[in-house]
């Protein structure tokens, strides 16, 4: 049976995925050694990984995102503050001129809702939301890749695949996900997506990643990049300070918007 320390431990491990045993001394009232002990301990029973002045949770206790059936209105209600929040900041990043591909999503589509503080911009897109919103700005350009249009808007398939490679290189690629993990990187649950999605990545020369918090700990189906192929992921500060820390000691410039939680 585990000790109120230890349950302690695993709830700051689901929370946030990443403990410091500085930390766990200061509010657990209790030596180093005791630390290590219950730390060895959750380590063999597979919840924890040891990593140096801490541990992080392992990675069988991510969470798999199954493929997204929710319409697009649906997911338009979730996390609206911090898509908002990490939206505006992703503006600051863009330069009038620039010639943009976003991807489908409700983040990106938030993303382009305020590109109208820009001028002069080309959008490259699979997203009819995000195309009718560009045009709203009448110095701003759309491209709207063709093929198979699903429900939620967006485009995909040969058609898309085919117009895209039409593009000799692209300044920046804003895109979104459904899971990132430190191991896998940033996922999808959507075959057809991906494959654009990686495309893009691969023809823009700086690509930037709009993740909310929901999203950390969290690994679909399909790889979009790893970690370590993107320039900046910009997140809310509700996201796990563990996994935050960990990638900026991979070199990776984690931008966090500070977002008040529900209620306070």
């Amino acid at each position: 049976m585990k000790s109120a320390r230890q349950k302690k431990i695993i709830d700051l491990l689901m929370r946030d995925g990443f403990v410091k045993t500085s930390e766990l001394q200061s509010s657990l009232g209790v030596s180093i050694e005791t630390i290590r002990r219950d730390f060895n301990q959750l380590e063999k029973e597979g919840i924890l990984i040891k990593t140096y002045g801490g541990a992080t949770l392992a990675v069988q206790q991510q969470v798999y995102v199954k493929p997204d059936r929710d319409t697009w209105q649906k997911r338009m209600s979730i996390s609206v503050r911090e898509k908002t929040a990490i939206a505006l900041r992703a503006i600051e990043y863009i330069k009038n001129g620039s010639l943009l591909a976003m991807d489908s999503g409700t983040t990106t589509y938030e993303f382009a809702k305020h590109l109208n503080k820009h001028s002069d911009i080309t959008v490259i897109t699979n997203d009819i939301n995000i195309t009718e919103v560009i045009l709203r700005n009448g110095s701003n350009q759309v491209f709207l890749l063709g093929g198979m249009v699903t429900t939620n808007g967006s485009t995909n398939g040969y058609l898309a695949k085919q117009a895209l490679s039409s593009f000799s290189q692209i300044d920046m690629y804003v895109f979104s996900c459904d899971g990132v993990t430190i191991e896998d990187g940033f996922t999808t649950s959507s075959l057809e997506n991906n494959e654009l999605k990686r495309m893009l990545a691969e023809k823009a020369l700086k690509r930037i990643a709009l993740v909310d918090h929901t999203k950390f700990g969290k690994k679909a189906l399909f790889k979009i990049s790893g970690l370590e192929h993107i320039d900046v992921l910009i997140t809310d500060s509700m996201a796990p300070q563990g996994m935050i820390d960990q990638m900026r000691e991979k070199g990776i410039l984690v931008d966090v918007i500070p977002v008040a939680e529900e209620g306070g």
